[in-house]
């Protein structure tokens, strides 16, 4: 229950994601709470990875990471998640992500498999959405400033090298 952007990292060389922290953090109301089942880590996965928003029109866009505001509970989560979805997104996407994140709120996911299935849909949704704008040639160069931003000092602890590693997604 922590999987967070920065508990995930992800191998751009060989496009392995390792998760290097899954800690089980809970506050005292969470105690009180049923046991924690598939549909937590899916609606926390949710919360972090499935945003509804168009692509930055600025490099900057991308140094404001989704979902980093504190949890308000499983059912609050997914609620907001629902309405952001039906208020950014409309017609087969906006089904998708409705439909997906309702699934999860009803805890109707027998496994990992049909949630896969799901979020790999909604995610062919939002890149047929994006590659279908008609700013995305601009988009892309966005993105490449974006990318850019990982040649920071910062980022040289890590061990990747973003000029090499990066070089596919460019």
């Amino acid at each position: 229950m922590d999987l967070r952007p920065q508990n995930v990292f992800f191998d751009p060389t060989c496009g392995a994601i390792t998760v290097i922290d899954i800690g089980d953090f809970r506050d005292i109301a969470m105690e009180r709470s049923p046991t924690l089942d598939l549909h937590d880590c899916l609606a926390e996965l949710c919360r972090f990875y499935l945003t509804p928003h168009l692509p930055p029109t600025e490099a900057k866009g991308y140094r404001e990471p989704f979902g980093m505001e504190p949890s308000r509970g499983f059912s609050r989560d997914l609620d907001r998640l629902i309405a952001m979805c039906r208020d950014l997104t409309t017609g087969s996407l906006q089904e998708a992500g409705v439909a997906l994140l309702q699934r999860i709120k009803g805890r109707q996911y027998a496994g990992v498999e049909p949630f896969r299935r799901d979020v790999q849909e909604y995610f062919r949704l939002i890149e047929a959405r994006n590659t279908g704008l008609r700013e995305f040639p601009d988009l892309v160069d966005v993105w490449r400033e974006g990318m850019a931003l990982l040649q920071h000092k910062y980022w040289r602890k890590f061990l990747f090298n973003p000029v090499a590693d990066l070089q596919h997604y460019a």
